[in-house]
């Protein structure tokens, strides 16, 4: 499986609730990435006008396989199913009460990319493998 996911530089993920921030830019690149994505509700109310193969469910991580890509904003995952990891970093620190629950240390970078969002001057497209 491989998760898709925007944190900060301490891979927050969301404070009070609300997702950190939200980039165009950001959104029209992971839809080059895949145009299948697993996501649940909340997720799907900002992404919904680019997938219209999104697969939205509660439990979407459960019904994911192995080549799919998930959408994490607001949920807690298990990291044993997870081959890859793309990351779109912030490059800063917000408040955060939410982080991504992943230990980046099982997995190596395979690719780091930066560019110019609609909201951040820089952010950072990170893909992670498993070793």
């Amino acid at each position: 499986m491989k998760i898709i996911a925007c944190v900060d530089e301490n891979l927050g993920l969301m404070f009070h609730h609300r997702r950190q921030s939200q980039d165009r830019i950001v959104r029209e690149r992971i839809k080059t990435i895949t145009k299948k994505l697993y996501m649940n509700q909340y997720s799907y109310q900002l992404y919904q006008d680019l997938f219209d193969e999104a697969i939205v469910d509660e439990k979407f991580m459960d019904i994911a396989k192995d080549n799919d890509y998930c959408l994490i904003e607001n949920v807690s995952i298990d990291c044993k199913d997870i081959d890859e990891v793309i990351l779109f970093y912030w490059n800063r620190e917000y408040p955060a009460d939410f982080y991504l629950n992943v230990d980046l240390n099982q997995f190596v970078i395979v690719s780091q990319e930066e560019f110019t969002g609609s909201s951040h001057d820089l952010i950072t497209q990170v893909i992670y493998r498993k070793e």
